[in-house]
């Protein structure tokens, strides 16, 4: 059970969340029914695969929603197919939480307006993202602003989730399987850096 102290700061905090599709759905319907009242929400409109290099077009998540999206992002219905992802989303959970305060933004997350100044207002960034150039965008801006930003997306049919910076992770699971590769046992050596890189973080 939250404390007064948790529900005061979970009803203060602002929130940005990029990325309205299967895991943004889920996000946006937690945040909501958790009790945060001020969530922004921008629906990514960044083509390319998750190598990030815009080869794929079956990967693209153009911020409207497509006939394929509705077996998975359930606040989407057949007649909101060619819709804004990020305003349909909203106006879905304005039906069952209509008192808090959801603002969405119909725009690239890429376009200049979306600059440090902008992340900068919120308390916390949660990114649901597929594409690499969109989550690389994202975290750059969150480091820039010293906005803690709480990383999840989809890779084929692999998730991710990380509450540290989005390189960071790539670059610690780059190492994790460079040594594994070599059969090291790589539990105690990553558990010691990086026991190392928090204390001289604190």
């Amino acid at each position: 059970m939250a404390s007064e102290i948790q529900l005061s700061a979970i009803k203060g905090a602002k929130v940005l969340m990029v990325g309205a599709g299967g895991i943004g759905c889920e996000l946006l319907k937690t945040l909501a029914l958790s009790g945060f009242q001020d969530i922004h929400i921008v629906a990514v409109q960044a083509p390319g695969n998750n190598l990030g290099d815009g080869s794929c077009p079956e990967y693209q998540d153009m911020d409207t929603i497509e006939v394929s999206n509705l077996n998975r992002q359930f606040l989407f219905r057949k007649s909101h197919v060619g819709q804004s992802k990020a305003k349909v989303a909203r106006d879905a959970v304005l039906k069952f939480r209509p008192h808090i305060g959801l603002t969405s933004y119909h725009a690239n997350v890429k376009d200049p307006d979306f600059n440090v100044d902008f992340f900068n207002q919120f308390n916390v960034v949660l990114n649901g993202l597929d594409n690499l150039d969109a989550r690389r965008h994202v975290n750059r801006l969150c480091l820039a602003a010293d906005v803690p930003l709480i990383e999840s997306g989809t890779t084929g049919f692999l998730g991710q989730f990380n509450s540290q910076a989005y390189v960071c992770a790539l670059w610690m699971s780059a190492i994790y399987s460079l040594l594994d590769n070599f059969g090291v046992n790589i539990s105690i050596r990553i558990y010691a850096a990086w026991k190392d890189i928090n204390a001289d973080i604190e």
